[in-house]
C-alpha cells in the first residue's frame, strides 16, 4: 500500500508540475489577468490559452538560435543552405529576431529571406499538422 501512496503523490506533484508550466506558458502570452470579476478572468485565461495552443508561442521571446535555424534551413533548402553556408554557420550563438532580419537581408536572395520569414520556434502549438 505504501506504494501507491508513493505513486499517488508522485501523480498528484506531476499534475502540480503541469498546472504551473501551463500557468506560466499563459503568462508568457498576457493571458493572466488580475480582476475583480472571476469569471471575466477565467474567459481571458481560456481564450488565451486556446489562442496559444492553436498558434503558439516564441519558446524565447524573439530570441533566435543560430544552432536551431541553421538546422531549419539546412532541412527546409539544402540549395540554398549550400549557397550561403559561410553566412549561416558564422550565425551568433543567439540574436533578436530584428537582428537577424537585418543580417538576412543583406543578402540578395530572396529564398534565404523567404526561409527566415518562414521560421518559427513556436512551442505548445498545434500549429504543424492542423487542419484549420
Amino acid at each position: 500500500m505504501e506504494g501507491d501512496t508513493s505513486l499517488g503523490a508522485q501523480l498528484l506533484a506531476d499534475v502540480d508540475r503541469g498546472t504551473q508550466r501551463l500557468q506560466e506558458i499563459v503568462s508568457d502570452a498576457d493571458g493572466l489577468q488580475a480582476s475583480g470579476d472571476r469569471l471575466q478572468a477565467s474567459r481571458h485565461f481560456s481564450n488565451t490559452l486556446c489562442n496559444v495552443m492553436r498558434g503558439g508561442i516564441f519558446e524565447n521571446g524573439y530570441q533566435i538560435s543560430g544552432e536551431d535555424l541553421l538546422r531549419f534551413v539546412r532541412a527546409a533548402n539544402r540549395p540554398v543552405a549550400q549557397r550561403h553556408a559561410e553566412f549561416l554557420s558564422s550565425l551568433p550563438t543567439e540574436f533578436e529576431h530584428l537582428a537577424g532580419l537585418a543580417l538576412f537581408k543583406n543578402y540578395d536572395d530572396a529564398d534565404l529571406l523567404r526561409l527566415y520569414f518562414e521560421y518559427l520556434p513556436l512551442t505548445f502549438s498545434r500549429r504543424h499538422g492542423d487542419p484549420s
